[in-house]
């Protein structure tokens, strides 16, 4: 597994305390997305935008949190939603960790883990009139 930080959160992250950030993903409580999957609407509206926005494939799971920094107070008032959102692409799986400020949806992080090809085939593609074989990798 490999986690990204963006530069974006950057800012909210030293607010907030990576370490603090890095806890509160870890203590996701991850939720399979299922049909007729009932979810409150802020939390629901911002992940399905989130999902919209950023293009994410198939997603598998979501987790919900309040935010809550160690020793339990928030002495600053700043009271974020946090989400977490499970996409499954051709070459592996990334997990989208999202802070909701209440005015803007602002992604922290992101882990993915690369799936390794379990074949190789060989096709037939037409490159400017030339043919050539070239290898295309299958994943499972």
């Amino acid at each position: 597994m490999e986690r990204s930080w963006t530069t974006v959160g950057a800012a909210l992250v030293a607010r907030l305390g990576q370490q603090d950030v890095e806890a509160e993903i870890e203590a996701f409580d991850w939720q399979p997305v299922e049909d007729g999957m009932e979810v409150a609407f802020s939390p629901g509206h911002a992940i399905k935008t989130a999902i919209q926005e950023f293009r994410l494939p198939k997603v598998s799971a979501i987790a919900i949190s309040a935010f809550a920094r160690e020793g339990g107070e928030n002495e600053d008032g700043f009271y974020p939603g946090f989400y977490g959102v499970e996409a499954n692409y051709v070459n592996g799986r990334a997990r989208v960790y999202l802070l909701d400020t209440g005015v803007e949806l602002i992604p922290l992080a992101s882990d993915h883990w690369r799936v390794e090809p379990v074949e190789t085939k060989r096709k037939r593609t037409a490159s400017t009139g030339v043919r050539r074989m070239v290898d295309v990798e299958m994943y499972p």
